[in-house]
């Protein structure tokens, strides 16, 4: 079964006895809280696998984390949290969230040359 909420409080307890979360009960972990739309938590989570030096996730998995919070909407300032995490953590973002017009309604595909004078179309998901 899942129970995403008794991962949060194993987790919960482990941080409160001064246990480091690794790579491991942190890519369990991440896709649980985006399956059950726990965006705080997600973002709890991606802060501490970004406080290295190095990321403790898989890109791919803060990518999914992003993508599906953005999928799921009015969650703007959580987006642009995560995201801003993945940029100082250098976790190369596949999708980058667009915050022109009204801000996390849309992605933009990933950067690439545009010649002077030309702007991307938005892809509308």
């Amino acid at each position: 079964t899942k129970s995403y909420e008794q991962a949060w409080q194993a987790y919960e307890l482990m941080r409160a006895c001064g246990v480091r979360p690794d790579s491991m009960a942190l890519s369990t972990l991440l896709p649980g809280m985006v399956a059950a739309q726990q965006w705080e938590r997600v973002v709890e989570l991606a802060e501490v696998a970004t406080s290295n030096t190095s990321c403790m996730v898989p890109a791919e998995t803060l990518n999914n984390s992003l993508s599906q919070m953005q999928g799921s909407g009015r969650q703007t300032r959580l987006v642009e949290r995560l995201h801003s995490l993945m940029d100082a953590a250098k976790v190369p973002v596949t999708r980058r969230p667009s915050f022109g017009g009204r801000r996390g309604d849309y992605f933009t595909r990933p950067a690439q040359h545009v010649p002077p004078g030309m702007m991307e179309a938005p892809v509308v998901e």
